[in-house]
């Protein structure tokens, strides 16, 4: 066990031993991810969604694929088990740029509970920039790996990104594209391989797909993306218009 893993684990006693308050509510919270019941029932959950890429769908059915992935399928399939709606992007954020334990526990746990890795395949995390890493202090993609617990043994594929992207936050899907575009490598021999992809949020798939390209192109035989949470189009729409 690793370091980083011996004071996960240590911390989830903690949580089991001493009642906190829920980072969301306040309410007193025994749960070992440190969130109150009600607010982890309440975050919105990504279902249905298209099996391909994860958009969310209004049918009722499950298994179906968007318009868009019935032409041109990104992925062989896609899991993001919550929607960036609501209390998740608090949740996120919490993780992401606070390095908070609760919110990286819960959200390990909720995407464990929505991935079951298949057999023999191989995870390649989205990398992140040496720049970035340094300011967060941390890879904050790399650690969810190692807490979920259905992909902290799965073998992995070695990739860096070539250059510093800036934030995507207000820029469209075909911005996205370009800007992602041979941003980059991957070390591993992905001959044969099946790959699944693991980023924080899907928004509009540019980061993920262009991964996937790079993954197909050398040679990889299937691929998946896994993400936290996926951005409904609606809620895209929204922020891009504001902006």
């Amino acid at each position: 066990m690793s370091f980083h893993s011996f004071i996960a684990e240590l911390q989830r006693w903690l949580m089991r031993l001493m009642p906190g308050h829920c980072p969301l509510c306040q309410c007193p919270t025994l749960h070992t991810s440190g969130y109150c019941a009600a607010c982890i029932h309440a975050l919105p959950r990504n279902r249905p969604c298209c099996y391909s890429c994860a958009l969310p769908l209004s049918s009722v059915e499950e298994g179906l694929c968007c318009a868009r992935c019935l032409r041109r399928p990104r992925f062989h399939h896609a899991t993001a088990p919550l929607l960036y709606t609501g209390d998740t992007p608090a949740l996120v954020h919490s993780f992401k740029f606070h390095a908070a334990l609760p919110a990286a526990f819960l959200l390990a746990e909720l995407m464990g509970k929505a991935f079951h890795p298949p057999q023999k395949a191989w995870l390649l995390t989205v990398p992140q920039h040496p720049h970035r890493a340094r300011q967060r202090g941390f890879d904050h993609i790399d650690w969810l790996a190692t807490l979920c617990p259905s992909t902290r043994r799965m073998p992995r594929i070695t990739a860096h990104r070539r250059y510093d992207t800036p934030p995507l936050r207000h820029l469209d899907r075909r911005q996205r594209l370009k800007l992602m575009k041979d941003a980059f490598s991957i070390e591993t021999d992905v001959t044969g391989k099946h790959i699944v992809l693991l980023d924080d949020v899907m928004t509009t798939g540019a980061t993920l797909n262009a991964l996937a390209t790079l993954c197909r192109q050398q040679g990889a035989r299937r691929v998946e993306a896994l993400a936290i949470a996926r951005t409904p189009l609606s809620a895209w729409r929204e922020l891009h218009t504001a902006s």
